[in-house]
C-alpha cells in the first residue's frame, strides 16, 4: 500500500522518513489498522505497531502482518517496552485525542535511544475554528446535490460536505512553540505543514464525491494535490491543518 492512498499528510511525512536507516527498530504509536508500520517494514526496518484498538490491529492484520512487523495492544501513556528500546518513534493524529497528553510524552522520551529520531504530526487548528470547513462550504456552494456521496455520519447522517462542528470529536490543537517545549532536550530536524490548499481541497472531493473513494484515481489526486501544494504553498511559511515535527534526542 502506498502512503499516498491514506491521506495527503502522509506524503509528506513519506518523505522525512527517507533517512531512516534499514534494520533500525521502530515503534509506530497508535498504529491503527497498521499500514504505516507495514508500509516501513518493507523497507527494511523492524517495526513494533501499539494501538490501544485491538479490533482495529486484527482487521489490518491480514493485509499488514509480515516478519518485520510485531503488533502490540497498549495504551500510548503506558507502553509495554523499557526504557531507549527504539532507534525511531513516530506517532500520527494521536496527541490531539488524548484527554492527559503528558503521559504520553513522556512515554514517546522514555522507549526513544539517545540520539534517537521522534516524527510526529498533531492538528494546527482547533475544531472551532473559523476557516475549518472553509472548502467543504465552497464546493457545497459549486456541486450540485447528486455529486455528494451517500455515506453520511454515523450520527448526524450528514455527508462530508455538509460537515458541522457537530459533527467532529474533541481534539487538541497544537504550535510548533508549544510542542517544542514539550520536548526539552531534543533538537529540531525539520518540520513542516501539511494538509495545505491543494491537498485539503482533494481530500474533501475524495470523501465526499459520490463514488469517487472506490477508484484509483485517489491516490492520483492526492499525489498531484501534494505537488501543487510544494510549488505554490512552499516551506513551512504556509501553514496547512496539521503539523509535522521530526526531532533527535540528545
Amino acid at each position: 500500500m502506498n502512503i499516498v492512498q491514506w491521506l495527503p499528510r502522509y506524503y509528506r511525512a513519506q518523505q522525512m522518513l527517507t533517512d531512516l536507516p534499514s534494520g533500525a527498530r521502530v515503534l509506530d504509536i497508535a498504529c491503527g489498522e497498521g499500514d504505516l508500520a507495514k508500509f516501513i517494514s518493507d523497507r527494511g526496518a523492524r517495526v513494533w505497531g501499539a494501538d490501544l484498538s485491538p479490533a482495529d490491529i486484527h482487521k489490518g492484520f491480514p493485509r499488514n502482518c509480515g516478519s518485520n512487523v510485531i503488533y502490540v495492544a497498549a495504551d500510548a501513556g503506558r507502553l509495554p517496552f523499557t526504557d531507549a528500546t527504539f532507534d525511531w518513534v513516530l506517532s500520527f493524529d494521536t496527541l490531539e485525542v488524548i484527554p492527559n497528553d503528558r503521559p504520553a510524552l513522556s512515554e514517546f522520551v522514555r522507549v526513544l535511544k539517545r540520539g534517537g529520531t521522534l516524527l510526529i504530526s498533531v492538528p494546527t487548528r482547533p475544531p472551532n475554528a473559523g476557516n475549518l470547513f472553509a472548502s467543504q462550504r465552497i464546493l457545497r456552494h459549486w456541486l450540485p446535490r447528486w455529486f455528494y456521496s451517500r455515506s453520511g455520519h454515523a450520527v448526524s447522517g450528514r455527508s462530508w460536505f455538509e460537515s458541522t462542528i457537530d459533527d467532529l470529536i474533541y481534539f487538541r490543537n497544537y504550535d510548533l512553540n508549544g510542542l517544542l517545549n514539550s520536548f526539552p532536550g531534543f533538537d529540531l530536524i525539520e518540520y513542516d505543514y501539511a494538509l495545505k490548499i491543494f491537498s485539503a481541497l482533494a481530500m474533501d472531493v475524495a470523501y465526499g464525491v459520490r463514488g469517487f473513494p472506490r477508484f484509483k484515481l485517489k491516490s492520483y489526486a492526492y499525489w498531484i494535490s501534494t505537488r501543487l501544494d510544494a510549488l505554490f504553498c512552499r516551506g513551512p511559511r504556509y501553514p496547512g491543518y496539521t503539523l509535522l515535527v521530526k526531532l533527535r534526542k540528545q
